[in-house]
Formats: structure tokens, C-alpha cells, sequence
């Protein structure tokens, strides 16, 4: 009797939870994608998608050669995105990739001489989340584009007439650009590349004579909020070359590191 009293006693208490859960969820069936019927309410999973993963094009191809006059661009999945018409020997790569835009370079063919610096020729913008591709409003002629910016907003380029010798800065955003006039004792200029926040650029200068011994370049620095310009090193050398910035205050040329 006793046992049988334990065994009514445990499945009262089994049904008045059951009971009160019942209670607790009246009215409220839950189903699954399937119509199934669910015991209880399912989990809501809220999935946030990294910026990067929302952009189009991750990479591109690029189709065609010096002779077509015209490159194909397409995109991961071979779908054609633009296409590039030139008018002479050129050749086309990708550039730069930001997270916002791929950048393809042209550089002309058939371009010789005592050259120190090298650059592309013109520039196109590729915007990854709609793959509108357009021209960068640089002049074609007697211009070396040397660096884009890690946002992809500034193009850093070269003014290489003779009349002319300049180091610019082209805001993409709204076609502005600022200038700083190279000393006219340099024959040659180049290597633009901006600091990793943008605010700087850092540029080579020669005096770029194959005629002569009597060398000099030198390295310097451009605040581009404030135009303040510095002297970073002068040597008796042929040439030195900016390799990039290592943080934004330390340049690094030729392999070795300036303050």
C-alpha cells in the first residue's frame, strides 16, 4: 500500500508541472520551417554580416592587350563590369584594392629614356558594391600616378613637364587637388606614397642627369593639412627611393627607416 501511495503521490506532482508549464504557454504553438509542431518556443538568431561581405565584386580580371585598344573587366564570377577603351599601346592591372574600390592602372608602352621614378599613366575606379567604373580625372600627358590613399579617396601624382614639376594630390570625392611645386634644381621626382592615415605624403626628388656624377636626391614630407614641408634626407647619390611609411611619422627608402 505503501508503494502504491509513493507511485500516485510522484505522477500528481509530474502532472501538476506538466499543468503549470500547459499554463504558462497557453495559447502559444510553436511550428518549424517544416509545419512541424515544436514543444517549445525556437531560438531567434540574429546574424550580422561583416561590411566587406556586402561588396559585389571581390576581385577582378582584367582581358585584352596592347593591341586591342580596349581591356574587359570582369568581375569573380566572369560577368563583364565595364570595359576600358585606350587610344595606344597600353598595358592594364590592378592597382590597388580598398575597401571600397579596386583601382586598375594603364601605363604606356614605348616610353624610354634616363626614367628614376615609375608611375601609371591613368587611373579607373571600380566601386565594389555597384561596379560603376569611371576614369579618374587625371590629364593623360606628362603625368606618373605613384600611390592611392588607404581609403581610396586621395590619388597621389606627378607633374612631370619640365615647365611644371610638381608633386599633387587629387581628392577623388570632389576633384580638388593641392600642389607643391618640386625645387627646379630636380630633374626628376616621384615615388609619392601617403601615410597610412592619409594625412601625410612622403615623395623622392633627383636631380636625374645621365650626363653627370655630380649627384644629389633627397626625401621629403608633406603635411597635407597643414602644407608644412620637410627635409627628411639629402644624399650624394643617383637616386633614392621611397619604399612607404611604416607608421604615420617614419618613413622608410631604400630599404632602411628615417625619423
Amino acid at each position: 500500500m505503501k508503494k502504491i501511495f509513493t507511485f500516485i503521490s510522484f505522477f500528481i506532482l509530474i502532472l501538476s508541472i506538466f499543468s503549470c508549464s500547459k499554463n504558462e504557454n497557453k495559447g502559444q504553438v510553436y511550428y518549424n520551417e517544416n509545419g512541424e509542431r515544436l514543444l517549445t518556443q525556437p531560438q531567434v538568431l540574429t546574424i550580422k554580416h561583416d561590411q566587406n561581405q556586402e561588396l559585389k565584386t571581390k576581385s577582378v580580371t582584367i582581358e585584352g592587350n596592347e593591341t586591342l585598344d580596349k581591356f574587359v573587366i570582369k568581375d569573380q564570377d566572369n560577368n563583364q563590369v565595364g570595359e576600358i577603351i585606350t587610344e595606344g599601346p597600353y598595358d592594364a592591372a590592378v592597382y590597388k584594392i580598398t575597401d571600397k574600390y579596386i583601382f586598375i592602372g594603364l601605363t604606356r608602352n614605348g616610353i624610354g629614356g634616363y626614367i628614376l621614378y615609375a608611375g601609371v599613366h591613368q587611373l579607373y575606379q571600380l566601386d565594389r558594391a555597384n561596379n560603376n567604373l569611371k576614369k579618374v580625372n587625371v590629364p593623360d600627358n606628362g603625368y606618373a600616378l605613384t600611390d592611392v590613399s588607404t581609403d581610396g579617396n586621395l590619388v597621389a601624382y606627378v607633374d612631370e613637364n619640365v615647365n611644371n614639376h610638381s608633386v599633387n594630390v587629387l581628392n577623388i570625392t570632389d576633384d580638388s587637388v593641392k600642389t607643391f611645386k618640386v625645387l627646379e634644381k630636380y630633374g626628376q621626382a616621384g615615388d609619392v606614397k601617403f601615410s597610412p592615415d592619409g594625412k601625410k605624403i612622403a615623395y623622392a626628388a633627383s636631380l636625374g642627369s645621365p650626363d653627370s656624377t655630380d649627384w644629389e636626391s633627397a626625401i621629403y614630407a608633406i603635411n597635407l593639412e597643414t602644407s608644412e614641408e620637410k627635409l627628411l634626407i639629402t644624399q650624394k647619390v643617383e637616386v633614392l627611393h621611397v619604399i612607404g611609411w611604416k607608421d604615420n611619422d617614419n618613413v622608410d627608402y631604400n630599404g632602411g627607416e628615417m625619423e
